[in-house]
């Protein structure tokens, strides 16, 4: 869980992570971004991976939040 007071932009980690045994090792894992104060808390996702088609994410309320879920090649919001 990261705890975000923005303006701030969080890049995230690679979707898929390395490849072992044909299993990427990064799918299925999970994080959760809230914004606790300030400014817009951008999230990108690393090179042109997507989080739900979308390069970016963006969250403007305060105290508002994004669980995302790596499927080993993106990013989706839960």
């Amino acid at each position: 869980m990261l705890l975000c007071t923005g303006p701030i932009t969080i890049t995230l980690y690679d979707a898929a992570g390395k490849t072992e045994n044909n299993v990427a090792q990064n799918a299925g894992r999970r994080i959760v971004i809230k914004k606790v104060a300030g400014g817009n808390v951008i999230i990108d996702a690393a090179g042109t991976q997507t989080i739900d088609a979308a390069l970016t994410q963006t969250i403007t309320a305060s105290f508002g939040s994004l669980e995302l879920f790596s499927d080993g090649s993106n990013w989706h919001i839960i």
